[in-house]
């Protein structure tokens, strides 16, 4: 990750359009776009709470894993989700 800061940015914005949190507690937060300029590579990240958290707009879905996609193109990036 070159520029977490402008990654997590992209990452809130994306989020205040549409949750990626689904149900059975799982969220796939990612860039509305991609941002090749700001990822050395393509990653998948997991991640884990211990207990749910509200995740997603108004009062979201109780959520526990997370699996965030970064890629640096559109091909990877549909292939990925």
């Amino acid at each position: 990750v070159l520029d977490p800061v402008k990654i997590l940015q992209a990452i809130r914005e994306r989020e205040m359009v549409s949750s990626t949190a689904f149900g059975g507690g799982v969220a796939l937060p990612h860039p509305g776009r991609r941002l090749p300029a700001l990822l050395a590579d393509s990653m998948i990240v997991f991640g884990r709470t211990t207990s749910p958290i509200p995740f997603g707009g108004e009062g979201g879905q109780l959520t526990d894993l997370y699996f965030l996609v970064l890629c640096r193109d559109d091909r990877t990036h549909l292939q990925c989700l």
